[in-house]
């Protein structure tokens, strides 16, 4: 599990079940039990690269407590801010819906933009083909032509998906072709 701590007046989250390189604060007890039993206490200022060394004590001791990772879908949500759980000494993200400042009709602009970007790039694949068969005269074999025709076809179907949505989540949530 991830770990957070309040540092100054931000809760700063670590990714890390055992964050690296930390800097310890004033305010807490800042000590750790080495293997003989022994407080060891750290000045605080000191970057702190033994994590691999504490105890889940020793982390509170530090100011760290669990940071439960929220399951959030991106596209639509966002972490507005991660509260302290007094009940259960623990650090929780507050999920809320995202708001768009752009119009639904410039959001599309850019969607489609984007959705034209990617079959540029995959139409970019058979390009090279076509220059060099109208620069020598030759004929393109059928089935790069007809390729080609069911990309941008394909596209046009996209594109009129995209121009039929009504709101700003629903557009947020159409995905794309990926031709990876």
């Amino acid at each position: 599990m991830a770990k957070a701590r309040l540092e100054g007046e931000n809760i700063v989250t670590y990714i890390s079940e055992i964050p690296q390189g930390w800097e310890v604060l004033e305010g807490f007890p800042n000590y750790y039990i080495d293997e003989n039993g022994s407080e060891i206490s750290i000045s605080s200022g000191i970057n702190f690269n033994l994590s691999h060394l504490l105890s889940d004590e020793d982390w509170v001791r530090f100011g760290f407590y669990l940071y439960m990772e929220p399951e959030y879908d991106s596209n639509i949500q966002e972490i507005d801010r991660v509260e302290f759980n007094p009940l259960d000494f623990t650090y929780n993200a507050i999920i809320v819906d995202k708001t768009w400042p752009e119009t639904l009709s410039n959001l599309k602009e850019q969607k489609i933009a984007n959705l034209k970007g990617i079959y540029n790039n995959k139409l970019s694949n058979t390009d090279w083909i076509i220059i060099r068969n109208t620069e020598l005269g030759v004929s393109t074999d059928q089935a790069i032509l007809d390729e080609r025709a069911s990309l941008r076809s394909e596209c046009a179907a996209k594109e009129a998906e995209i121009n039929a949505i009504t709101t700003k989540k629903n557009l947020a949530l159409y995905e794309l072709p990926n031709f990876m």
